[in-house]
């Protein structure tokens, strides 16, 4: 069973493509919603709202917005704390259409970042790209993890890698399914083949500033791979069009 889910069929794609689609959808609304003096669970309120407006079955969790330092503090949820200048937030999300998972992420500044936020999300990027980039059938799980490390150090002159042993995971009829990927060892090999669906997701804390985590979804193709989530990366509400 665990074999026969690793690999999409057309019909199943059909229901992912659809899934990625509503959560960009809320994705677009959460961003333009961020600002000064909203709740982590106002937005998470945006989200669920154009999750049923455009035909999610369900979140794959409780939409995870977190604002600042408090996603260090271990909650998995949004909360009512309210959102500052000068912090970052993170939108994690993913929903169910037609039984099937989407689940990506972007991080916003609220005001203007300083030259070392702009930097570190830069190498997020950096390695998020990278890593998807050398996704193509007969590469190993653990490769990936291997080339995000690389290009975050490569950006970061050897200052930042991946913070932990873990990269991104398999998506379908679950949230976290076949393939894992993480560091070599702590993960169960799979050699990446056609159909395979999952995401990536790196990820550096700034202390006092709170969290640039970027994840997208993709499938593997017969000669490389397909980005599933579109959304654009940008550092600022500016960025993405939208007037603080």
């Amino acid at each position: 069973l665990r074999r026969a889910r690793l690999i999409k069929n057309e019909e199943e794609i059909k229901a992912i493509r659809a899934a990625c689609v509503i959560d960009e959808i809320a994705m677009d609304r959460a961003l333009r919603a961020v600002e000064d003096g909203r709740t982590e669970l106002e937005i998470a309120g945006i989200i669920d709202y154009y999750f049923r407006k455009h035909g999610a079955e369900s979140s794959s969790a409780n939409p995870f917005v977190g604002a600042g330092d408090y996603p260090q503090l271990g909650y998995l949820t949004p909360s009512n704390k309210v959102i500052r200048h000068g912090e970052l937030v993170r939108i994690d999300i993913g929903c169910a259409y037609g039984g099937y998972y989407s689940d990506f992420s972007r991080s916003v500044f609220v005001g203007e970042p300083n030259a070392e936020t702009k930097h570190i999300y830069g190498i997020v990027k950096a390695g998020l790209e990278k890593a998807s980039m050398a996704v193509r059938p007969g590469v190993m799980n653990y490769d990936l993890f291997a080339v995000c490390d690389e290009a975050m150090r490569e950006a970061s002159d050897g200052r930042y890698g991946m913070e932990w042993w873990f990269l991104g995971h398999g998506l379908g009829v679950g949230i976290h399914e076949d393939p894992m990927i993480g560091r070599e060892g702590s993960v169960e090999a799979f050699t990446l083949e056609e159909g395979m669906y999952f995401c990536l997701e790196p990820c550096i804390t700034i202390p006092g500033r709170g969290m640039v985590g970027l994840e997208d979804d993709m499938i593997v193709t017969s000669d490389g791979v397909e980005i599933l989530t579109r959304t654009e990366f940008c550092l600022t509400m500016s960025d993405h069009g939208i007037v603080a």
